[in-house]
């Protein structure tokens, strides 16, 4: 029933079997496509969305110590305030050979904004603060070999997307192949659950919620390093990926891109 007294329009809607004479069908906007998992065989990929500037330098010694390369999905807004430190550690990351990637300006969960405006302010304010910051860009690349920063050439094009929350949706999909062409939008198949168990009295849960996913065959990783316990797992999580057997690399080099750099 209906149970409002505004006005309601009810339209007749007819199944054809053909298009009728004169009639045109809207093209389907194109979307950036989802990824749960790598398409490389026997690939893995460590993911890891924001996090404590403090808590960095832990990560940076623990994926140094395994000699494994990571992806960083960054958000936008942080790396602007320049009195957390947290350029000066995404440098850092960069000139070890991990990749940058974008993970929205102020992380809002992005399929429930009001408009596309509202996306899309999203999407290109991270954009310019990575680029601004880091100088990686998602179009065009740089031409020269050599990154301004003294880095490879490879990391100066960014077209890898995370959303806040792994919110995903057809708005925020057509919004971002919009305004990076050719962009990829990746969420993950392993989920330490840190944002559940991280701060309880059970923190060693992510080690389980790790297992878990490993066990049904997961090779994509989403963690935070906002917590000490999860950071303090991490070398754990990357032992118990590597005793899988498979090799484990960045994103880009896990979906195949022809543009990351060689393995």
């Amino acid at each position: 029933g209906f149970y409002a007294s505004a006005t309601t329009t009810v339209s007749k809607i007819e199944l054809v079997e053909t298009v009728p004479s004169g009639f045109s069908v809207p093209s389907k906007l194109e979307t950036a496509p989802l990824y749960f998992a790598c398409t490389r065989p026997n690939s893995f990929a460590f993911a890891i969305d924001d996090g404590d500037p403090a808590l960095a330098q832990q990560v940076l010694q623990a994926v140094n110590a395994a000699n494994i390369k990571v992806t960083f999905f960054t958000v936008g807004a942080p790396l602007l305030d320049f009195g957390n430190n947290l350029t000066n550690v995404y440098k850092e990351m960069l000139g070890r050979g991990h990749q940058i990637a974008y993970h929205s300006f102020t992380h809002p969960p992005m399929e429930g904004l009001p408009d596309n405006a509202a996306i899309d302010s999203e999407l290109t304010q991270d954009i310019d603060a990575v680029q601004k910051t880091l100088n990686v860009r998602s179009k065009p690349p740089i031409p020269p070999t050599t990154h301004p920063l003294g880095f490879p050439a490879h990391i100066n094009t960014g077209k890898y997307f995370r959303p806040p929350f792994g919110t995903e949706g057809a708005r925020i999909r057509q919004r971002l192949a919009a305004v990076i062409p050719g962009s990829k939008f990746i969420n993950w198949s392993v989920d330490v659950e840190d944002y559940l168990w991280a701060l309880s009295t059970t923190p060693e849960k992510q080690l389980d919620a790790f297992k878990r996913d490993l066990a049904k065959g997961g090779n994509l990783v989403v963690m935070h390093y906002l917590y000490p316990t999860t950071v303090q797992y991490l070398a754990q999580f990357i032992a118990l990926a590597k005793a899988t057997g498979k090799k484990l690399m960045r994103v880009d080099q896990c979906m195949e891109d022809p543009e990351a750099p060689p393995l």
